[in-house]
């Protein structure tokens, strides 16, 4: 299993629309952040190589495939409710954690 770095090393990678306050908070609390919306998948795992935490939707889908060709991810971060689009036994097999919101949340959207 990867080492995990402490908080001020942590590379993150936003690809779908979160609000502006949340790369705020993370930005101050020491989270490397950086923003490409949309990438194609392809593009994705090229980006996420360098990359510790993905931030997503559930515009983005990421499959069996996808885990073993990022090493690096340690978290994906979910701004939304639910796992469908996320393969959770490959997240499992390749030690990434995955977080989203509860599905109890009415502020969402």
């Amino acid at each position: 299993m990867n080492k995990k770095p402490d908080a001020t090393q942590r590379k993150t990678l936003v690809v779908d629309p979160i609000h502006e306050e949340a790369v705020r908070y993370l930005s101050e609390h020491g989270f490397n952040v950086k923003i490409e919306l949309f990438p194609d998948p392809e593009k994705l795992v090229g980006l996420l190589q360098d990359y510790d935490i993905l931030i997503c939707r559930t515009n983005t889908k990421l499959p069996n495939s996808f885990f073993a060709a990022v090493p690096h991810l340690t978290c994906v971060a979910l701004a939304s409710t639910g796992y469908d689009q996320i393969d959770l036994a490959a997240a499992t097999k390749h030690n990434t954690a995955i977080i989203g919101l509860p599905s109890d949340n009415k502020n969402i959207d």
